[in-house]
């Protein structure tokens, strides 16, 4: 799997907001967030393997893993991890990042469920009954 840009992303945001300042209570709440939902990131990206784009594409309905509970799962551990990295940060920029991220995410999230009602109906349909966000 190659290191994509976003993974590095917040990889460096969680370098420089736990190794700039002192370990405090938002950095401990972050780094429990962050770190789990990290590797969950990670894992959800495996398994859309192929499946895999940045435009909303319906290459195939991947129902499996993390996949049969939540319809979007390398967006809600994105963003989860993006929340804990910044936690600690105290920097309004950084919140407001999120903010951005967590708006993006909706539209994409959005965009997806058209392209996939479209091309696989009544079986997205009934996946979409299955799962969560």
């Amino acid at each position: 799997m190659n290191l994509r840009f976003d993974f590095l992303l917040v990889a460096s945001l969680f370098i420089y907001n736990y190794l700039g300042g002192p370990f405090t209570t938002l950095s401990l709440i972050g780094l429990i967030i962050s770190l789990p939902c990290y590797l969950l990131w990670i894992i959800a990206r495996i398994q859309l393997g192929k499946y895999f784009s940045t435009l909303p594409k319906a290459k195939g309905l991947v129902v499996k893993g993390l996949y049969s509970k939540l319809r979007n799962p390398v967006y809600i551990f994105s963003t989860l991890s993006i929340f804990g990295a910044i936690l600690p940060s105290n920097n309004i920029f950084q919140y407001l990042f999120l903010a951005i991220v967590i708006c993006v995410q909706f539209i994409r999230s959005h965009k997806e469920e058209k392209v996939l009602k479209k091309r696989f109906g009544k079986k997205y349909l009934q996946y979409k009954k299955q799962t969560w966000f």
